[in-house]
């Protein structure tokens, strides 16, 4: 085989290895991968329309023994029956601007302490069933618990509106943590899973602060060269143009306010989490296991599926 062919076979066979691997990723999540969603993802250098995707896929060897697409979906061929409802509902769109829009009406505006608040998991990935719809929000410095109090509060409004309207899906408050911690994760904690849910985090409040702090965090180009310029492209120009200088100074009160929160809430929460964990250990239902993080200023529920996804990632390289 000459050179040139073996640099041909190389990157075709680096590319089957993406599809691949991130059609797994959205598996794992529950979800499916929408061909349409492909191109972003790829590297630079890989040109493809969702419909010569689609033809690749069926022409590789390796790929077409693993993946199909159905409906516009990519899924993988032992899970294609079992997940037959991502198919029915991407033919018939799930309600996500109905539970999006609730989000909104309840969401925006919110309490200064806030500075960001946005929707991530299955409904920020954009494919499959919104059975997961997890809130995530960055606080002010010093202020976390009281925004993790507040939008407990929101989240059990919203889950009432949803079921009142007839919506099964729910939301749930997967990840908060402060200002400070958020920048320090978006300059430092350079991983391609970091840099691939920060980027399809679907912003509700805040969104200027954010595309803030994804311009600083211009490493995750190495994974999403194509996400991460598309991202900061619908930001908008006065957005684009935006220094993100960081919050200003909590006031005393509110962070002594927010360490009674801290005592009170998180001791609260930290009980009924390790209920649950002996109740599910009980019923040999480790794979549901999770740990908890709750500090001043983070609150985080680590699963089981959130380390496979990060081997996951791992195999994407650069």
């Amino acid at each position: 085989m000459k050179g040139s062919d073996r640099d041909i076979a190389r990157e075709h066979g680096k590319l089957a290895q993406r599809i691949e691997i991130l059609a797994r990723i959205a598996h794992e999540c529950g979800a499916a991968l929408k061909l349409q969603d492909v191109p972003l993802l790829l590297q630079e250098g890989n040109e493809m329309l969702p419909y010569e995707l689609q033809s690749f896929i069926a022409e590789d060897e390796r790929l077409s023994r693993h993946l199909t697409v159905r409906s516009g979906l990519i899924l993988e061929r032992s899970e294609e029956k079992r997940l037959q409802h991502l198919i029915d509902e991407n033919s018939t769109p799930p309600q996500i601007a109905a539970i999006e829009a609730y989000a909104s009406s309840y969401l925006r505006n919110g309490p200064v302490l806030t500075e960001f608040m946005g929707l991530s998991g299955s409904v920020a990935y954009g494919g499959g069933k919104a059975d997961d719809i997890d809130l995530f929000i960055i606080s002010r410095p010093g202020t976390l618990w009281l925004s993790v109090l507040h939008a407990l509060v929101i989240v059990k409004a919203l889950n009432l509106k949803l079921r009142l309207a007839g919506i099964a899906e729910r939301f749930d408050l997967s990840f908060a943590i402060d200002a400070e911690v958020a920048r320090s994760m978006m300059l430092n904690l350079r991983t391609a899973m970091n840099a691939r849910e920060s980027l399809q985090v679907k912003a509700i409040e805040g969104t200027t602060y954010y595309n803030g702090l994804l311009r600083e965090a211009s490493w995750m180009r190495t994974y999403f060269p194509k996400l991460y310029r598309a991202r900061l492209l619908t930001s908008g120009p006065s957005a684009s143009a935006e220094k993100n200088p960081g919050p200003d100074k909590t006031p005393l009160l509110l962070e002594l306010l927010n360490a009674i929160t801290f005592a009170l809430l998180g001791g609260y929460v930290r009980l009924r989490w390790a209920m649950k964990m002996v109740s599910l250990r009980r019923k040999g239902m480790e794979h549901l296991l999770s740990e908890a993080k709750l500090t001043p200023r983070r609150w985080s529920f680590t699963t089981k599926r959130y380390r496979r996804l990060q081997a996951l990632y791992e195999l994407l390289g650069h």
